[in-house]
């Protein structure tokens, strides 16, 4: 385990000393992730490493042949209100709601009443 004293500065940032930034591979505007323990020892991941603990986890309950991309967007779909585009500006009206849609669209969905429509660029 290395050991090296940092300080904090006016804004609480503190620097990763540069050995400590070579051996976690960080490089300038990398994510890393903070954990804080029970404690107060501090432990510094890189974020890749985070997102790799993360996916390990998922996979001991997940086999690897199912996406869970897929299976959300099966249940959004089967949660999904049967209907048309009308539905669905109706639905956002409701909920107050925007409603984004290319420059296209816009001349259709612009006079709808209690639509609040933002055109995309």
């Amino acid at each position: 385990m290395s050991h090296e004293a940092a300080k904090t500065d006016a804004s609480g940032r503190v620097l990763l000393p540069a050995a400590f930034r070579r051996a976690l591979r960080v490089q300038p505007g990398d994510d890393v992730i903070l954990v804080l323990s029970a404690d107060g020892a501090l432990s510094v991941l890189p974020g890749r490493a985070a997102i790799r603990q993360a996916q390990a986890l998922v996979r001991r309950y997940v086999p690897r042949d199912v996406s869970l991309v897929d299976e959300l967007a099966r249940e959004r779909r089967a949660e999904a209100p049967a209907g048309n585009a009308e539905t669905a500006l109706a639905l956002a009206g409701e909920l107050d709601l925007p409603i984004y849609t290319p420059d296209s669209a816009w001349h259709e969905l612009g006079p709808l009443a209690g639509v609040a429509v933002r055109r995309i660029r």
